[in-house]
Order: C-alpha cells, then sequence, then structure tokens
C-alpha cells in the first residue's frame, strides 16, 4: 500500500494528514467542503497568482470535482475560471482541469471538472484577482453514480436530454399543503427506478444557506442542479424538502428511489431540511438552530408521508441519517438531530391541526466600512468582521467572520439595529419587521476621528475649583499656547496618544502633567495653581535734594509774579528747588527785589520787598 493511501485511511485518526483549514462537511456522502469568499485568502495558500486548496480525500475515488457556487454581490454575471485536479494513488499530482459551468441562475452556478484519471483526492485553484467574485463555494471529488443509478450517463444531462414526465402529487399530501414541484420550478426528472413501498423516513440537512436572497425556490433548484449535474443522480435525491418559512415542498417523486442514504434508499423516504443545523461546521450558514416554524412545518410533513405509506412513527421508523446502518455521518446535524422527538411528536399529533401563521420575521444584513464604497455591494467594498450587531430588544450577535453577516430571528415589530466595532462610530437605523418576511438592514460605519477633544481647567488650588484662573498660559504638546477665559478654561483638539500639560501664570507655581488622549473622547483635566510666597514691598527711595544754606545776610530767591515774572523768564533765571528742614521749596526772584550781600537788617527789608513786588515761595 502507498504510502499516501495510509494517510488517506488514517485521516480520522491522525490529525494532520489533511489540511484542518478546510471545512469539510460532517456526514455529507461524498465529503464536501465549504469556503467564503471573504476567507479564501486565509483559508486556500498562495502559490504564484492562484489560491490553492489542500487535498480533500474523496469518499472512494474521484474522477469528478463538483462546485456549488454563489457568486458575490455585483459578480452575478462575471466571469470564473476554477480549477481543479486529482492526486493519484501515487501521491502524483495530476494535471489542473478547468470546471466547466453547467446551470446558472442570477448569482447561482453549478460547475464540473472532470479529472484527467481516477484519483484518491482532489484540490482546486482560483486566480487571486477572482476571489472577491465568489460569495461562496461548496465543491466535492467523487465518482458521478453511472452506471449504479438509472440510466445516467456522462453527457447524458442537459438541453435535450430524456426525461419522465412528472406525475401529479398524491392528493393526500397536496391537500396537506405540500407544494409540487412546479411550484419551485424544478426540472424534469430522469428516474426510472420505481420504489413504491415506503417503511421509514430519514430527516436530513442540506449543508447550504436556506436561501438565496430570500428565494427559497432558487435554493432548491441549485441542489437539484448540483445533484443531477455534477453527481449525476437522475433528480434531487431526497424526496421532499422542509424550508425555514415552514413550508413543505414535494422534490423528487416520492414512487421513485430515493439517493440520500447510502446502501439504504430502498424503501426509504428522504425528507430534508434546507439550511446547515450543526454545531460547529455551519457557523457560516445562518440560522444554525432551526426555527419553530420549520420544525412545525417539518413535523407536519413527516406526519403526511408516514399516513401517506402507513408508517407508525416512532424512533425506528423515522431516524436522522445518521442512525441508519453504515452511516458515518453528523446528519442532520446536532441542532437538527436534538429536535427528533419534536418531529415525531408533531407527527403523529398535529395531523388534524391548522399550522399556526407565522408570527416572528427576520432581520439581517451586512455591516461595511462606509469610507471606502457607499454601499456593501460596491466593488472594493470592506466588511467590518468584528462589528457586533444589537437590537433595541436586547438580541445581540457577533457578525460572521467570513463576511460580517448578521441574523436576527425575532417576533414582529419596529426595531433599533446597532452596530459597534473598534476604532469606528457606532450606527444605527430603524428597521420594521413583519411576520414570515425577511428584510435587509445592512449597517455602514465610518472610521472614528483619531483626535481628542482637551478642555483644561485652571484654577486657584488654594480655594478649590470655584476660583478659575483667567489669562492663565496653558500648553499642550504639539497645538500654539492659549489663555484661559474667564471660566479659567482653553480647549485643544490633539491626536489620540501621549500629550504634556503646561500651564504657567505670574505670580502661581507653574504645573505640568502627563495625560493620555483617547480618540474620538473628551479629556477633562483640572489644574490648580498654588500662589507664590508674599514679599514686602520696600519703601520707595527719596531723591537726594540741595540744602538751601542761607548765609546771614543772604536773600532766597522767589518766584516772582506779574511782571517780574516776566523779566525773570526774559532774564533766563531758572527756579531751583531747596530742602528747608523736612520740606522742599523753590524760589526765585529779580536781582532787583533782593540783595545778597546786605546785613541781616537788609535780609529782612529784601524779603518783605520781594513780597511787596510780587515774588513768592513755592512748595515743592
Amino acid at each position: 500500500m502507498r504510502p499516501f493511501t495510509v494517510c488517506l485511511l488514517l485521516v480520522a485518526l491522525i490529525p494532520g494528514c489533511l489540511d484542518p483549514r478546510l471545512q469539510q462537511h460532517a456526514g455529507e456522502d461524498p465529503p464536501e467542503a465549504f469556503v467564503f469568499g471573504s476567507r479564501i485568502d486565509q483559508q486556500f495558500d498562495l502559490v504564484g497568482d492562484h489560491y490553492v486548496s489542500e487535498w480533500l480525500e474523496a469518499a472512494d475515488r474521484a474522477s469528478r470535482v463538483g462546485l456549488m457556487i454563489e457568486m458575490a454581490p455585483g459578480y452575478e454575471e462575471a466571469a470564473i475560471a476554477v480549477e481543479a485536479r486529482g492526486l493519484d494513488e501515487d501521491g502524483r499530482a495530476l494535471s489542473w482541469v478547468a470546471a466547466t459551468t453547467t446551470w446558472a441562475e442570477q448569482g447561482l452556478r453549478v460547475a464540473n471538472a472532470d479529472l484527467e484519471s481516477v484519483a484518491v483526492a482532489a484540490q482546486i485553484r482560483i486566480p487571486v484577482e477572482q476571489a472577491v467574485r465568489f460569495r461562496s463555494i461548496v465543491w466535492s471529488p467523487f465518482i458521478p453514480v453511472g452506471a449504479t443509478e438509472e440510466e445516467w450517463s456522462p453527457g447524458a444531462f442537459g438541453a435535450g436530454e430524456p426525461a419522465t414526465l412528472d406525475q401529479a402529487l398524491d392528493s393526500s399530501l397536496s391537500a396537506g399543503g405540500v407544494l409540487s414541484r412546479s411550484a419551485w420550478g424544478a426540472r424534469a426528472t430522469r428516474c426510472t427506478s420505481l420504489n413504491t413501498t415506503k417503511t421509514k423516513i430519514a430527516v436530513h440537512h442540506t449543508v447550504t444557506p436556506t436561501t438565496y436572497n430570500g428565494s427559497y425556490e432558487a435554493r432548491l433548484r441549485q441542489i437539484q442542479a448540483y445533484h443531477m449535474d455534477s453527481r449525476g443522480y437522475c433528480d434531487v435525491g431526497y424526496h421532499f424538502f422542509a424550508t425555514a418559512d415552514g413550508r413543505m415542498w414535494e422534490a423528487r417523486e416520492a414512487k421513485y428511489l430515493g439517493a440520500h442514504v447510502l446502501n439504504n434508499n430502498t424503501n426509504t423516504a428522504g425528507v430534508t431540511f434546507v439550511g446547515c443545523f450543526h454545531s460547529s461546521d455551519c457557523s457560516s450558514m445562518q440560522p444554525n438552530n432551526p426555527p419553530e416554524v420549520m420544525i412545525n412545518g417539518g413535523g407536519k410533513l413527516i406526519g403526511l408521508v408516514a399516513r401517506r405509506y402507513g408508517i407508525a412513527v416512532s424512533s425506528s421508523t423515522v431516524m436522522g441519517h445518521r442512525d441508519f446502518p453504515g452511516q458515518s455521518t453528523a446528519c442532520p446535524g446536532s441542532f437538527l438531530y436534538a429536535r427528533m422527538a419534536d418531529l415525531r411528536s408533531i407527527a403523529i399529533n398535529g395531523s388534524t391541526t391548522t399550522e399556526p401563521a407565522p408570527t416572528k420575521g427576520t432581520i439581517k444584513g451586512v455591516v461595511w466600512d462606509k469610507s471606502v464604497t457607499a454601499g456593501p455591494s460596491d466593488t472594493g467594498n470592506v466588511r467590518i468582521t468584528n462589528a457586533t450587531v444589537k437590537l433595541s430588544s436586547g438580541a445581540q450577535t457577533t457578525v460572521r467572520a467570513e463576511d460580517a453577516y448578521w441574523y436576527f430571528e425575532i417576533a414582529a415589530g419596529t426595531y433599533t439595529v446597532t452596530a459597534t466595532a473598534p476604532e469606528y462610530q457606532q450606527v444605527s437605523r430603524e428597521v420594521q419587521v413583519t411576520a414570515g418576511n425577511d428584510v435587509w438592514a445592512s449597517l455602514g460605519m465610518t472610521p472614528a476621528p483619531q483626535t481628542s477633544d482637551v478642555k483644561v481647567t485652571v484654577f486657584d488650588a488654594t480655594i478649590g475649583n470655584t476660583a478659575p484662573i483667567a489669562g492663565a498660559s496653558v500648553n499642550v504638546t504639539g497645538q500654539q499656547a492659549k489663555l484661559t477665559d474667564d471660566q479659567g478654561m482653553a480647549t485643544f483638539t490633539v491626536p489620540a496618544g501621549s500629550i504634556t500639560i503646561s500651564v504657567t501664570k505670574e505670580g502661581f507655581e507653574p504645573s505640568e502633567e502627563t495625560r493620555q488622549a483617547t480618540a474620538g473622547v473628551s479629556l477633562m483635566v483640572d489644574v490648580g495653581l498654588t500662589p507664590l510666597p508674599q514679599t514686602e514691598e520696600p519703601d520707595p527711595e527719596v531723591s537726594e535734594k540741595p540744602h538751601l544754606e542761607l548765609q546771614p545776610g543772604e536773600i532766597p530767591f522767589l518766584e516772582p509774579f506779574g511782571e517780574n515774572r516776566r523779566e525773570n523768564d526774559q532774564a533766563g533765571t531758572e527756579p531751583e528747588t531747596w530742602q528747608i528742614g523736612e520740606e522742599y521749596w523753590g524760589f526765585s526772584c529779580s536781582a532787583a527785589t533782593a540783595s545778597q550781600d546786605g546785613t541781616g537788617a537788609a535780609w529782612f527789608v529784601g524779603v518783605a520787598l520781594g513780597l511787596l513786588f510780587g515774588c513768592r515761595a513755592r512748595k515743592g
């Protein structure tokens, strides 16, 4: 046995044989891998100008890789170039083969890549520039049914294929509310192998999103195309669909042998719930818990089928896919499997009751960066994958990591939906929810400002903040200094980060401190300044003045009045200031009114004459 073959056989026991990044869907036969377009660059390896998946083991062997593709919004009609290749038993990689689209409707596609030869594993690759065009890809390596089921052979499907005409839906089922194949636009069947007896019912889930843009019918048509065009079935493998809105649908006509439980299809009716209801590999496809209206509709459908074929409902006749012999699968998923008892109870007791009208609706959407593109589907859009979405009712969810998708099932009414994310401004919108309907409410967010408003208030520290200091100089790192206003406040807008605040004011001790400014958050800083100690002011200095030293017989000059003053002015005589005791006096007079060389008596006579003729003394 070749080394690679050993690895494949032990893959369930020895982690690491195959890349754990592949989300292999437990319970799908053959195995399938799922990847969101927004995660291709993380789950695939970059090799040259392509993103390349790791090898996915085939259940037995593989001659084909089948793909179910959903295109990203805005790329519904875009060209794609997906390729696949196999790995032979000797561990040699085969040549890359281009996948060919066999079915397309709106943004849904089904494609096949027929391998160069039979392989034990396969991988796919996508051009780097095309990764943004995909919403999701489900792919699987297998050998088409071929001669083991009916008349299928390669190339037999497509336009002009031989077909068996669909028969009218059994009246007991249609009367119970089951919708016929024509209601969802089914293709004509190629089935011919009859199996009119049914003794058991198998419950499955499709491991797909519940709808395509709100259309259940489009999703059913894609599943049928994948089963017929890729796997080679004569029709969709199941006999009945149950959808998340509570409706019941005919799939493959029940008179034909089904293709849904390996080696257990004979006499077994297949009822599948459209969606992904497992605890691990379904997290990208909400809702993971089947809605109550779906459980009620699915339980009623099982009851209608059981009565039509005379099946006594029990745990041994109505079973999950995993309960059948020889199955190694998690199908119908842990969340749906946990409701098996409820489905059986509804099947037994719900035959005469009318299905209640739905009371809930759904709100869903994505969160994207509105500063990059105006809409979430515009080319180059950026999804905010770490956002949290809340409803005014209190419900809260974290967006899907792959594409920022979120979803709520909630009672009819009006709600406010709010999105928050680090480094983005919070955004809200109001949404009206009606029972039984979906409403899209995508949320566009803009980055939060990278600056902070800093408000500095300065006050006298000895009194408190009731004593603001106006006119203080405030300096903040990188900003022009400002003076505080009458309220002691100065405001700055600064980049986020560490800042230093310095405050000075004459008569006060300066202050300096470091703070952290947070983007989009106002920073309030209170600064108390301490007054400087008071010092005693010295007395003003007294300028020295010359003393008037009068000798006996000398007469002081007095400031003249009248004509004598004018004569004095004309003579250019300047008055002088003299100190007499503790006071200062200015004296001036003309020489005609006093004599400086007379006797003491003459001096007094001179003074008297000076007073008589208009001379006077002026106090300094």
